[in-house]
């Protein structure tokens, strides 16, 4: 539920830098995986302190670690220094996930998304040290066509200096603004988070289950699209509110990131959804509720998932059309999801 391995920031080159200037902080450039065995969680938790990071939107600092990401760093550690399959670890982690698809053991698995994950750092502006998306509600009004284009040109720029820049920008122009365009500034802030959702979460994460499915795996896809509004500042425009990335924690495990609120009847729906489903499932390897019949994303093209409402329903189509326009896109060499080379790559 916090992404998938088919993501830029799992999968690109940049995750390898950075872990190499990890290395090099810890004085592990040589011989790496026998040198980082030795060190300490509290060893690797500082000098991660001191990497810097760089991906699309980033600052160059990561996200400070707190207790708990301690303890799942100590866990991770133990892991690795007591034998575990750490031997055979340096093969799969060089092959991409789409091949090791096919190799691992079928599981039955449960994938979702919220209907407006980078809300989370666009609207929302949480962690302004490690990204730089946020908008600042100050300049709200001052959105428009122009603004967003440059927007959306830049981000591009970043990851592309191939010959056919223009054509991307075009393509890229036409779904994000020209598709649907109003004319007022909320559209077009809209239409930003909906950019950085896509290219940090939809797309990886649809392509990860259809992948998977196809592959024989049993897939359960949800759309959480309820938020309690307890959550948003007041000066937000409505159309700009959502479920933001981190939604699901309060109504699974009773952890509020996003801000406390109490519960009504709408959300203890919710919670009952998902508590209940993920009960099921751990158990019985499949998700079910009091409140809807949740189908499997069976074998067509367009995927059905649950849409997690105070009215649950399945529906048809998991984000089909955003990501058929992304994949339209890699007949350029050029790939925003993942940021790794396409086959005719002239970047």
């Amino acid at each position: 539920m916090s992404g998938s391995p088919w993501a830029s920031w799992a999968l690109g080159s940049n995750v390898v830098k950075s872990s190499l200037d990890l290395a090099k902080v810890l004085n592990c450039d040589r011989n790496i995986r026998g040198c980082l065995s030795k060190k300490s969680p509290d060893e690797i938790y500082d000098a991660i302190q001191k990497v810097r990071s760089y991906g699309i939107g980033a600052t160059d600092s990561l996200v400070p670690l707190d207790h708990n990401a301690r303890k799942h760093l100590q866990d991770y550690y133990w892991f690795f220094i007591s034998g575990g399959r750490a031997a055979d670890m340096s093969a799969w982690l060089l092959c991409h996930p789409y091949d090791l698809t096919f190799t691992a053991p079928r599981k039955t698995a449960m994938i979702g998304l919220t209907n407006k994950e980078a809300a989370l750092f666009t609207i929302m502006g949480v962690a302004p040290f490690m990204q730089k998306f946020s908008v600042n509600p100050t300049t709200y009004t001052d959105w428009n066509r122009e603004k967003l284009i440059n927007k959306l040109k830049k981000l591009v720029e970043l990851d592309y200096s191939g010959t056919d820049m223009q054509n991307i920008i075009d393509e890229i122009i036409a779904y994000y603004v020209d598709r649907g365009e109003e004319r007022n500034y909320e559209f077009y802030i809209d239409r930003y988070t909906q950019f950085i959702s896509d290219t940090l979460f939809t797309v990886s994460l649809v392509d990860g289950a259809i992948t998977r499915r196809n592959t024989g795996w049993d897939i359960y896809a949800y759309v959480l699209d309820h938020h309690n509004e307890a959550v948003w500042n007041d000066r937000v425009p409505k159309r700009l509110r959502g479920a933001a990335h981190a939604s699901e924690f309060p109504y699974i495990n009773g952890v509020y990131l996003l801000g406390e609120f109490k519960f009504d009847e709408n959300d203890q729906v919710i919670a009952d959804i998902f508590q209940q489903s993920i009960i099921e499932f751990v158990k019985n390897g499949a998700p079910k509720n009091q409140h809807v019949v949740w189908q499997d994303a069976g074998k067509d093209t367009k995927l059905r998932y649950l849409r997690i409402a105070p009215n649950p329903e399945m529906k048809s189509g998991f984000n089909n059309e955003t990501v058929d326009f992304w994949h339209k896109l890699r007949k350029y060499a050029f790939d925003l999801i993942e940021m790794m080379p396409t086959k005719d790559s002239n970047t």
